[in-house]
């Protein structure tokens, strides 16, 4: 297949500027993508060449939450994807937990992958809290733990402020306070020198915002 010389990794160019001469012990050609764990699995360079029998370990894919996660809301699930390895793999002894509490997961393998979802159990805002993942991988020698944190957000339920988000409710000025004399209603920031005044104009009827937490503009009464 080969000569006694070869160009490797020339980028096209014709000049030659960027080829040099040098060594190699073996060359591998493969026809499909080699995963994360087919490449560790080959180890460093070596003068022996490049092995052709690899023991490849199962590997993860993604995880959620990520390890260091922070912000994590109420009701996040647990997922982990795992990429098989060459020696033989039980999904059914994949085994998720937090805090060491045992979680029961949902196990599902397509296409050489198993995806692993569970539900998160209730948790305390702002809690830091662990991760693991058992498995047993006989690429691997037998059990495997995989161990990550992740924090909680500072959630805290308000049961006044979500009734008044589900009425679209954002904000209300009592305007008029039962004054029958509207050029006589005044709103003052009790907080700061920023005072404000709202009155009306005479002729258009429209509320005028004089001077509002340092803003000017105009407010038409609803």
């Amino acid at each position: 297949m080969f000569g006694d010389s070869v160009l490797l990794f020339t980028d096209n160019n014709e000049a030659g500027d960027h080829v040099q001469p040098g060594f190699v012990s073996s060359i591998q050609v493969h026809d499909v993508p080699l995963s994360a764990g087919y490449l560790e699995a080959l180890g460093a360079p070596g003068g022996d060449g490049i092995p052709t029998t690899v023991v490849v370990p199962v590997t993860v894919l993604s995880r959620r939450p990520t390890a260091d996660a922070v912000n994590i809301l109420p009701g996040t699930e647990l997922e982990i994807v795992l990429k098989l390895g060459s020696e033989a793999f039980d999904p059914g002894e994949i085994q998720p937990r937090v805090n060491e509490e045992t979680l029961s997961p949902a196990i599902a393998t397509a296409d050489g992958r198993v995806t692993v979802k569970a539900g998160l159990p209730e948790l305390d805002p702002r809690s830091d809290n662990t991760l693991r993942l058992d498995d047993t991988d006989p690429a691997q020698g037998g059990e495997v733990s995989l161990t990550w944190a992740f924090r909680m957000a500072a959630y805290e339920p308000d049961a006044v402020l979500e009734e008044q988000i589900r009425q679209n409710l954002t904000s209300y000025w009592r305007l008029d306070d039962g004054q029958e004399n509207p050029d006589a209603v005044t709103m003052l920031d009790a907080v700061g020198p920023n005072h404000g005044t709202v009155g009306t104009g005479v002729a258009l009827n429209w509320w005028r915002l004089a001077r509002l937490k340092g803003c000017r503009g105009r407010l038409r009464p609803v």
